[in-house]
């Protein structure tokens, strides 16, 4: 590639052109955790929701979870937990945190967050209101709704991650309370606006420049 273009495309992202390891590509590694207090739900729920949503937009993730320490090199690492320092006030269900313009690589969920958000839905809905903790009990079931859910919150927060960005969009994955369509039944419109989508072929551009140079110039080498 052009030294030119690949510097301007870099310049564009803010990024040296040594630090590759901040932008997308085709393919990402990704480490999914539980912490200690957290529900142990299943994980291949999770991880086949993420995918479905991030296929369509050119990503594809290799998956990791906490049964393999030793495994090194992920993109991103996935925490679920129970509580602190993702509020279950119905604001934030998962949290990406930033250092500058630059997303940090431990993205948090909460999964009681999670529930009482699904939970304050539904008993705002005219009709018989379950006890919160039998609402609790059929979440966390083997077939429960509760690994789904965290599917959509962690692709979420990988749209702030992959595009470097805190924004929020008026509809679609990135809109600020994503779960009001998956309790609406619209889960199938968890795709990203034209912006975002936009956004996320500049970074993989950049990111596809970043990694062309720095093989050119171990070439040299």
């Amino acid at each position: 590639m052009n030294a030119l273009l690949v510097a301007m495309l870099l310049g564009l992202s803010g990024n040296s052109p040594d630090d590759c390891s901040v932008l997308p590509r085709p393919v990402m590694r990704l480490r999914l955790s539980f912490s200690a207090d957290a529900p142990r739900v299943d994980s291949a729920v999770i991880r086949h929701v993420v995918d479905d949503v991030w296929r369509p937009h050119g990503l594809t993730f290799e998956w990791t979870d906490d049964d393999a320490p030793s495994w090194v090199g992920w993109d991103a690492k996935l925490v679920v937990q129970s509580g602190l320092p993702v509020t279950a006030t119905g604001g934030d269900l998962g949290i990406t945190e930033f250092v500058g313009n630059t997303p940090r690589r431990v993205i948090r969920l909460s999964s009681d967050a999670i529930v009482q958000w699904i939970a304050r839905s539904e008993f705002e809905r005219p009709g018989v209101r379950p006890p919160f903790e039998s609402f609790k009990r059929r979440a966390l079931a083997p077939r429960g709704w509760l690994p789904k859910v965290i599917g959509y919150v962690v692709a979420h927060e990988l749209g702030h991650f992959v595009m470097a960005s805190r924004e929020h969009a008026r509809q679609g994955l990135m809109q600020p309370q994503v779960l009001r369509l998956w309790h609406v039944g619209e889960a199938r419109n968890l795709q990203l606006d034209r912006g975002s989508a936009a956004r996320l072929r500049e970074r993989l551009t950049q990111g596809a420049a970043c990694q062309s140079s720095l093989a050119e110039r171990g070439a040299r080498r």
